[in-house]
C-alpha cells in the first residue's frame, strides 16, 4: 500500500491500482449510496451544495500543487452571475422549479441531510465540481455522478480521475486560458435535450464502471495489483513536493 497517490511515479511493470475517490463514508454506512431517485423531475440547471468556509478552502492554493481555481475563487466568480441563486433555507430551495439557474447551497446558511442529499442531486442535470480543501478531489462529485449529474469541472481537476474524465462526453471542462467557467456554465444551460441525455448516460456508465464499490473490488481482484495507491488527502499532496 502507498499513499503516494498523486505523483504516480511507479516504475515497475507490475500492475498497480489507484483507489478512486468515494462518496462520504456515511452514505455507505447508512445505505444511501445506491438509492434510486428515478421519479424526480430534472431541471436544466446547475447545482452545488457544500461549505465555503474562508478558513479552509484557500488551502488548495497555498499547497501550490494543483494550478486550478480554489473553491472560494470559483464561488466569487459564480455568485456575480445573473443566473446564480443562493437559497437561504430548505423551503426556498424546494421552491426552485426553474431551468437556467446555478444553485449554490452554502452550508453556512443551511445544510441538506445525508439522507436527502442524493435526492436533491437527482433534481438537476448539472453539478458544479468545486474542489476540496487540500486537493481538487472531493466526495460530492462522486455522489453527483451516481445520480446522473454531468460535472462541470476544471480541466486540471478532471485529469486526476483514472481514467480521466472526457470533455463533452462525461463532463464539461472549463479552464482559465480559453474556456472560462462562466462561459461553460452558460453554454451548459442552453444544451439540447438529446445532448444532455447522451452525456448523462455516459456519466452513469463511467460511475458504474469505475467508482462503485463493486467496480473497485472487481478491478483489484482481476488485476491483482502489486501496489495499491490510497488517497491520504494532504499527506498525499505533500508527497508531490518531495518528488520535485
Amino acid at each position: 500500500l502507498s499513499y503516494d497517490y498523486f505523483s504516480r511515479r511507479e516504475k515497475s511493470n507490475s500492475p498497480v491500482f489507484f483507489v478512486p475517490m468515494a462518496m462520504h463514508p456515511y452514505l455507505y454506512k447508512d445505505l444511501y449510496w445506491d438509492v434510486l431517485y428515478g421519479n424526480e423531475k430534472r431541471y436544466r440547471s446547475v447545482f452545488f451544495g457544500g461549505s465555503f468556509r474562508k478558513d479552509a478552502y484557500h488551502h488548495l492554493t497555498s499547497f501550490n500543487a494543483f494550478p486550478i481555481l480554489n473553491r472560494l475563487e470559483l464561488y466569487e466568480r459564480i455568485v456575480s452571475m445573473n443566473e446564480a441563486v443562493l437559497p437561504s433555507g430548505a423551503d426556498e430551495l424546494n421552491d426552485i422549479n426553474e431551468e437556467g439557474k446555478i444553485i449554490l447551497v452554502d452550508r453556512g446558511r443551511f445544510s441538506i441531510s445525508q439522507g436527502q442529499w442524493r435526492r436533491y442531486l437527482s433534481r438537476f442535470y448539472f453539478f458544479l465540481a468545486c474542489p476540496g480543501v487540500s486537493m481538487p478531489l472531493t466526495h460530492n462529485i462522486v455522489e453527483a455522478m451516481s445520480c446522473g449529474c454531468i460535472p462541470i469541472i476544471e480541466e486540471g481537476y478532471a485529469s486526476l480521475f483514472i481514467p480521466p474524465l472526457t470533455d463533452h462526453q462525461n463532463a464539461l471542462f472549463f479552464n482559465q486560458a480559453t474556456h472560462q467557467p462562466e462561459e461553460v456554465l452558460r453554454a451548459a444551460l442552453k444544451m439540447p435535450d438529446d445532448v444532455i441525455k447522451e452525456m448523462q448516460s455516459q456519466v452513469l456508465r463511467y460511475y458504474e464502471n469505475y467508482l462503485t464499490p463493486h467496480a473497485v473490488v472487481k478491478a483489484i481482484e482481476e488485476t491483482k495489483p502489486r501496489t495499491i495507491f490510497l488517497n491520504a488527502e494532504a499527506h498525499s499532496v505533500r508527497r508531490i513536493s518531495e518528488h520535485r
